[in-house]
């Protein structure tokens, strides 16, 4: 990780935690725990995603730099979520928000290339994901998938572990 990552990263979250309440912010942290940030994009200035929500509603969320070209560090940002709370909180954060705001950072700190994507380098110069984050994605699966499995269960569980489903999984018996 660069100091410009790192320093992205944490004015990223210092941004949109200073609108975030307490109870939001747990909140946003259970999503990302949860995996339910999906679809997350990073481009000049702009972050977009989609987030699961408990209601099992899939909510639009955007965060913008309101400069441009984007800054290195960010001392402001604007965010829309078209979840209910926020039409109503126009003010603060809802979880949405800022769960999005924790899997950018986290990104941001893996990967050099979204931080010029984010400051508008061209799509070539900042792929999605370095080599050595494919690399190390192939050896979780393998590691996952090649391990003896105890029963059926525990593969399920092995298998959500490293790519949780959309939908909620329930037990059935046969």
């Amino acid at each position: 990780m660069t100091e410009a990552s790192r320093a992205l990263s944490e004015s990223l979250q210092a941004a949109v935690f200073g609108h975030t309440s307490g109870a939001v912010l747990a909140r946003g942290r259970g999503y990302v725990k949860r995996n339910r940030v999906t679809e997350l994009r990073v481009s000049a200035g702009r972050i977009r995603a989609r987030v699961l929500g408990s209601d099992g509603e899939r909510y639009r969320v955007e965060l913008t730099a309101p400069q441009t070209p984007a800054p290195p560090v960010i001392t402001k940002i604007r965010w829309n979520c078209d979840c209910l709370y926020a039409a109503e909180h126009r003010r603060g954060t809802c979880k949405h928000v800022v769960a999005v705001a924790l899997v950018a950072a986290r990104r941001f700190e893996r990967a050099d290339a979204l931080r010029r994507r984010w400051m508008g380098g061209a799509a070539a110069e900042a792929p999605e994901a370095e080599p050595e984050e494919f690399t190390a994605l192939a050896e979780r699966l393998l590691a996952a998938f090649t391990a003896p499995p105890v029963s059926a269960e525990d593969v399920l569980v092995r298998a959500i572990a490293i790519a949780p489903p959309p939908f909620s999984v329930r037990e059935t018996r046969v």
